[in-house]
């Protein structure tokens, strides 16, 4: 009995695998041919500072690839990061921020998908929750957007200057973004 149990999971590994392969190539497939703009690590420090951000911009690459939000609207409504798969400390807000932002590389080739780190508050107290991860996505205008696959997923909020991020029920103070 034990030894059809190692074969069937096994089998599943495999067979798993093979979907996922597939999977990533028909994606990758499929968002071929979007329009995308080149930046450089200095235009991208560039634009999130400009946005009075005083943060530190943590990069790792020397030219970033990005796209309209229009594009960018195409892979959030593809990916699903179901709430659901969370779990506390294994998959949490950090693995699911690092998840969408390697995902927009993979699929997309596009690397302007920020990992944030930040701390969140209650909108309508003002009352500090915790320290967590999410995203930011840099478009091709310069705009960078919010967006947090833990909050309101797939809503979003764009950043603006001098005013304050608010998404669902959650206010976001970012202490750090990093591009790679």
């Amino acid at each position: 009995m034990a030894d059809d149990q190692t074969k069937l999971k096994e089998i599943e590994r495999k067979l798993g695998l093979a979907l996922l392969d597939k999977g990533i190539f028909l994606l990758q497939d499929s968002f071929s041919g979007l329009e995308n703009a080149q930046l450089t690590a200095d235009m991208v420090r560039g634009y999130v500072l400009n946005l009075g951000l005083n943060i530190p911009i943590n990069q790792f690459d020397y030219k970033y690839y990005t796209t309209s939000w229009q594009n960018w609207q195409l892979l959030i409504s593809s990916v699903i990061l179901d709430k659901a798969l969370y779990l506390a400390d294994k998959r949490d807000c950090d693995n699911y921020a690092y998840l969408f932002a390697s995902l927009s590389t993979f699929l997309m080739s596009l690397n302007t998908c920020g990992v944030a780190f930040g701390e969140i508050y209650d909108k309508t107290f003002g009352r500090f929750i915790d320290r967590h991860y999410f995203n930011t996505i840099l478009t091709s205008d310069g705009s960078l957007y919010l967006i947090d696959s833990l909050n309101s997923y797939p809503d979003y909020v764009k950043i603006e200057k001098d005013k304050d991020i608010v998404l669902g029920n959650w206010k976001y103070k970012l202490l750090s973004i990093t591009f790679f």
